[in-house]
């Protein structure tokens, strides 16, 4: 945005305007939600509500930007926090969940994705948290009464969908952690197994001669 307002042109001459920009970014972004709600399977109510908050709060920005509304920059402004945000905080467990899908058996590898990927929630969490409220805080007295209210319930809402994440990683952490201590317990007794085995058929000759 860079100062300029939503119908200022990309470059000059051109009829694409950086608000149309800011509308394909915005649908792109609700409609990864929409999609999930519709077709992802086991999901929990916490990420049901922080879907459908995304959904509600990136269609009124939209609502108010093209009403002119006295909110519209802040809150489209607070959108595109949020969506950084969310983008930057899925990255590694999307990969991780990638990595699980490819290498199910690969415990130890999968062990370091998921910790790193729960301590990336975790921090994600709390910077975005602390962005958004200093922003919120910064600019509370240009707010409408009802930005003020939503804006926390909101936010609120979306910190409990990513500790539920991140929750979730820690348990897919200490899954193969413990997956990888049996793995090495079983390696440890077929390897014992294996060498009783070795030392039998090298006793065996001398079993023959005594016989």
């Amino acid at each position: 945005m860079c100062g300029e307002d939503f119908d200022t042109p990309i470059h000059s001459g051109s009829r694409i305007t950086i608000g149309d920009l800011l509308l394909i970014c915005l649908q792109v972004y609700s409609t990864n939600f929409l999609f999930e709600l519709f077709y992802r399977i086991g999901m929990s109510p916490i990420t049901m509500l922080h879907h459908i908050g995304a959904l509600v709060i990136g269609q009124i920005a939209l609502y108010y930007t093209a009403g002119n509304h006295a909110d519209s920059s802040l809150e489209m402004v607070m959108c595109f926090f949020w969506g950084f945000f969310d983008v930057v905080s899925e990255a590694i467990p999307h990969t991780t969940l990638i990595l699980y899908r490819l290498y199910p058996r690969h415990h130890r590898l999968l062990r370091m994705c998921f910790r790193a990927a729960y301590i990336v929630s975790l921090l994600s969490t709390f910077v975005e948290s602390s962005v958004i409220f200093w922003f919120y805080g910064a600019l509370f007295e240009r707010w409408s009464i009802g930005f003020r209210v939503s804006t926390p319930i909101l936010h609120g809402v979306f910190v409990a969908a990513q500790l539920w994440s991140a929750w979730c990683l820690r348990g897919m952490e200490n899954r193969h952690y413990k997956q990888l201590k049996q793995s090495l317990g079983d390696e440890s007794i077929s390897s014992q197994e294996s060498k009783a085995k070795s030392e039998n058929q090298d006793l065996e000759p001398g079993r023959k001669n005594i016989q």
